[in-house]
């Protein structure tokens, strides 16, 4: 199948780890694309594809954050307040020109924060900024698969993170 590459759009994801009531932090994931199939809404599984991932990765890419403090652990609007900062600083260290931008959200978003983003951007000199969210329902995603990969990014993140923080050879710092 030929990929149809959008030369002015940016279509981004946003997922997190929900582990935002865990002291270790909440991790955020941001997944970018160029490719017009990666925007289709379409239902997945409920096991997540890792190999499946890795080669996604190949021709796209993400960026992540922590959110730590505890401002973050009781909300469940995470997404919003990391999407202005993850999606500029690909933007920004990539020299991308675009006339569209795609923000899609798994999970809630109020219409302020709706709102308070698409002017972010608009500011920013992005005219057309789409953003979509989307619920997943009985742990089925029914997303764009750029959601899809930023789900399972975060996940695999965490679980990397978790790790490290058992490891017996890790100390602490308030570095």
């Amino acid at each position: 199948m030929q990929r149809e590459m959008l030369e002015d759009t940016l279509i981004v994801g946003l997922d997190d780890s929900n582990h935002a009531a865990k002291t270790k932090g909440e991790i955020v994931v941001a997944t970018f694309s160029r490719y017009l199939e990666d925007s289709l809404v379409k239902k997945y599984g409920k096991r997540a594809n890792y190999s499946e991932a890795f080669e996604w990765l190949k021709n796209r890419d993400y960026k992540f954050t922590i959110l730590k403090g505890k401002r973050y652990r009781s909300q469940h609007t995470n997404l919003p307040y990391a999407a202005q900062n993850l999606i500029t600083i690909y933007i920004d260290s990539n020299n991308i020109k675009l006339n569209s931008l795609e923000i899609h959200l798994d999970g809630e978003i109020n219409p302020h924060q709706e709102s308070e983003l698409r002017n972010y951007f608009m500011k920013k000199g992005i005219e057309n900024t789409i953003i979509r969210n989307f619920v997943k329902r009985y742990r089925v995603h029914n997303c764009p698969k750029v959601i899809y990969m930023a789900d399972i990014i975060a996940n695999q993140l965490y679980q990397e993170y978790h790790r490290l923080l058992k490891d017996k050879n890790f100390i602490p710092n308030n570095l």
